[in-house]
């Protein structure tokens, strides 16, 4: 069966934050509400995972994002 969404192909701006993200210690994206933030810091946790560098990811947000954004997104 084809999955129920697109494959995610991210923007110029989106791949560099990954590579941000993937390359540093620790990390932080501060960007404009609309930006793909969520999709971003989730490829890069995934990248980071596949890598065997990372097993858990703290995310702090507001409530409602935590619970609805994150969650609709990780579903994709």
């Amino acid at each position: 069966s084809q999955p129920s969404h697109k494959q995610w192909v991210p923007h110029a701006y989106q791949a560099r934050a990954t590579e941000f993200l993937t390359s540093s210690g620790s990390a932080a994206l501060f960007a404009d509400p609309g930006t793909g933030k969520t999709s971003t810091t989730l490829n890069a946790f995934a990248l980071l995972q596949a890598a065997g560098v990372a097993s858990k990811m703290l995310v702090i947000a507001p409530r409602r994002v935590c619970q609805l954004t994150w969650w609709q997104d990780s579903r994709k």
